[in-house]
């Protein structure tokens, strides 16, 4: 599901692991990953509490797997535009 304002076909996510080391490690991983473009972090600098990250939407299923598989919690989940109401 493409968000408003992204290009066609890739998707915009919020990723959250309950581990802080283990999402300094995604991150940094993270221009390993073909496709997948950290787009901000959020939290206190230099200890983010959740990334921002494009990826093609077929992609997608991929990265999913590869959390459950190396994180214990975490959230994956399309990022939408905050609503006041």
């Amino acid at each position: 599901m493409a968000t408003p304002g992204t290009t066609p076909g890739i998707g915009r996510y919020i990723v959250q692991i309950d581990d802080a080391a283990k999402l300094q490690e995604f991150v940094q991983a993270s221009g390993q990953t073909p496709g997948l473009k950290v787009v901000d972090l959020i939290g206190p600098a230099g200890k983010p509490h959740t990334v921002v990250v494009e990826l093609p939407e077929a992609a997608f299923p991929s990265l999913e797997q590869q959390l459950r598989d190396t994180n214990t919690h975490f959230l994956l989940e399309p990022d939408r535009k905050l609503s006041p109401f």
